[in-house]
């Protein structure tokens, strides 16, 4: 009976974190990321944003802002940040480093600013913050141009981290569509679409209404920009995973 007790306890501390020490290898691995190598193109075009895909991500679902990624057994949310390149292109007193601020109830048990160049050879800027919420994670990765976001267990905080990592350099947005194309009144169909994404994710934290929230934010653009276009349909390649 010991000899059982023993391999459950060995079992259980494999499955868990030093959390005291965690901040310490986020650090690495933002570190190791960011000096790491990026393809030279990118796989995945759609009529708003690309980005380069590798073999090891999968793709679930995805719409005309935003898709959803599975990584390490966990899914990974990026959201075109329409309100930021809108605000870059009208607001842009209002942005650091291009940054909208985004603001949640959680308290960070990480945070990181910096900077890194992009697939188009632009500097851009980021910001990662993960707070922990019982056994769960939340893991927000913010850029100039996109928001991504997932809830992991403490095991896969790091390797998400590192996915979301290599998917930031490459995620492009094509703006000048993108401010072209949201007009006030699509705006409202910009917010629905961030709420069909979280949708798709599985509530195991109660946090999807607070990211919805966090990413599509509350902001009217009339009077800044024309009557938008109509949207185009998503050309995204293959990766797919199924539901």
């Amino acid at each position: 009976m010991r000899r059982w007790i023993v391999i459950l306890l060995v079992v259980l501390a494999g499955c868990s974190i030093d959390v005291q020490d965690l901040p310490t290898r986020l650090e690495k691995v933002v570190e190791t990321s960011l000096t790491s190598g990026m393809p030279s193109i990118l796989n995945h075009r759609t009529p708003y944003y690309s980005y380069y895909l590798p073999r090891h991500i999968g793709k679930r679902f995805s719409n005309h802002v935003a898709a959803i990624f599975v990584a390490n057994d966990q899914e990974i949310v990026m959201n075109v940040d329409v309100p930021a390149i809108i605000m870059q292109r009208y607001y842009r007193s209002q942005l650091v480093n291009n940054l909208r601020v985004l603001t949640t109830n959680e308290q960070a048990l990480f945070t990181h600013e910096g900077s890194f160049v992009h697939h188009r050879g632009e500097t851009m800027y980021f910001n990662v913050s993960i707070s922990q919420k019982d056994q769960d994670f939340t893991i927000i990765l913010q850029t100039n141009h996109f928001i991504f976001s997932s809830v992991v267990p403490s095991v896969k905080v790091e390797p998400v981290l590192s996915d979301m990592l290599t998917l930031m350099k490459t995620a492009t947005a094509n703006r000048n569509d993108i401010v072209e194309a949201y007009s006030n009144k699509q705006v409202i169909d910009y917010q629905q679409q961030v709420l069909e994404i979280f949708q798709q994710v599985a509530p195991e934290s109660g946090t999807l209404a607070d990211m919805d929230r966090l990413v599509s934010g509350n902001l009217d653009f009339s009077g800044f920009i024309d009557e938008g276009k109509s949207e185009l349909p998503d050309t995204d390649e293959p990766n797919d995973v199924a539901q």
